[in-house]
Parts: C-alpha cells; structure tokens; sequence
C-alpha cells in the first residue's frame, strides 16, 4: 500500500525560472540593496559566483554550503568587503527575488489536493541553498505551503540528494515508510536514484523536461504531466488491495 507521496520543487511542482537575466537583475537589486559607490559589477559578481559553483559542486556535491558566508566571500575577494548588514541586504533583496520568479505548474494544487483527498500524506524534498524563510515564502506564494505535511531542504539538513538522509528526514518528519512511498522529481540521479536507493517507488517528472545522468537510475515509473501521477498512485494502491 501507499501511505505518501513526497516530491522535488524545481522543475517537478513549479519551473526553475533562471537564466543570465535574471541572475543579472537579482544582482542589480542586490546592488542597490547595499547601497553605497564601489560595490562590483554585476558582472564581477556572477562570474564569481560561476567559479565558486564549479569549484563547490566538483568538491562536495552532496554537502551545501551557507548562502550569507558565501556571498560576504565574494565581495571580499572581488576587493570590497562588507559589513554584516550589508551583506544581509544583499541576500534579502537577490533571494526574495529569485525566489519569487516562478509559480507553481497549473495542475499543481489539484494533484496535490486530490492526493490529499485519497488519504495521502505529502512532502516536498529540495536540493537549495538559499535561507529557509525565502523558501517558506516561495511556498506561500506558489499555494504549496498548506498542501504539504513537509518540506526538507538541504540547506537546513546539510546534505542533499541523493544523499540518503535527506530523504529519510522527509520520512520521518511525515511518519512513513520508505518502502509505502512514491518519490516524484525530474532528475535521474539525484531524484531517482537516491530515493529508489531508500526504498522508494520512483516516478520522473517529464513535464518541465527531465534532467538524465549516466550515474542515474531507472524510474518504476514516468509522467508526462503531474496528473499522471495520481493515476500511478491509484495504480499501485489498486495492486496491493
């Protein structure tokens, strides 16, 4: 039988909205934020950020690292440091920013509402680096916020996917077996892998496009749109009536 259905956020409940723009017009807003002349160029600044990203993933890629420590790092080595009330502006205005640029997919809230009405339990399980009261807005604004029983992001947990605890932190927050456990996400390695390698029944979400890897998994299942997944759901309770 199923008990829960958990899922990734970035291109499986709502899009990843990113791109050179955007990165260009958080930096400018945070920028201003500071508010003060002989702050680097929004340039200098992402070309940092592209360095250190390249240099974190090849190092520790199931380990996060502070947002705010990070990006005081950047204006110090980018020759302007800042005061600590600096830097939290900056954050504050680039991650309610970026944060705030997608909504969730149009069949979201009744996949999830429907979901909920055949008992189940849900949670939402993401890889993000970015302070959890940015994220817990985000989950407001998209109507995500009260239809999940949980949401574990890798920033407060310290690990991420396909790392097995992050995963087994969803569980237990939502009092559930792994093996009683649909797990819904777009990439092959770090959403089907690793939550197949707990024990979970895997579906990848093909709506946003699918993320493949060579050190991914095969899914026990594949959705072309988010209902599908309740289809799949009512499958597999079928099966072990």
């Amino acid at each position: 039988m199923i008990d829960a259905v958990l899922f990734d956020w970035g291109n499986t409940l709502a899009p990843t909205e990113w791109s050179d723009g955007a990165a260009r017009a958080g930096n400018e807003l945070g920028l201003a934020a500071i508010g003060r002349e002989g702050l680097p160029a929004p340039e200098a600044i992402e070309a940092w950020w592209g360095r250190f990203l390249t240099s974190w993933e090849a190092a520790s890629p199931e380990q996060d690292f502070d947002t705010v420590a990070a990006a005081g790092d950047c204006f110090t080595e980018l020759g302007c440091p800042l005061e600590d009330d600096e830097v939290a502006r900056y954050v504050e205005a680039t991650q309610r920013y970026w944060t705030g640029l997608s909504a969730a997919h149009p069949q979201t809230h009744l996949l999830l509402d429907r979901l909920r009405a055949e008992g189940l339990e849900l949670g939402l399980v993401s890889n993000t680096t970015t302070p959890k009261r940015f994220l817990d807005e985000a989950l407001e604004s998209q109507g995500l916020g009260e239809r999940l029983g949980t949401a574990v992001f890798s920033r407060e947990l310290g690990k991420r996917k396909p790392h097995p605890a992050i995963f087994e932190a969803a569980l237990e927050a939502l009092g559930v077996a792994a093996e009683r456990t649909v797990f819904v996400g777009d990439r092959s390695y770090e959403d089907v892998h690793g939550a197949a390698a707990v024990g979970m029944t895997t579906v990848q979400a093909l709506w946003f496009g699918a993320v493949d890897d060579p050190r991914g998994a095969e899914p026990a299942f594949r959705a072309t749109e988010p209902l599908d997944v309740l289809d799949i759901v009512r499958t597999l309770r079928r099966r072990a009536a």
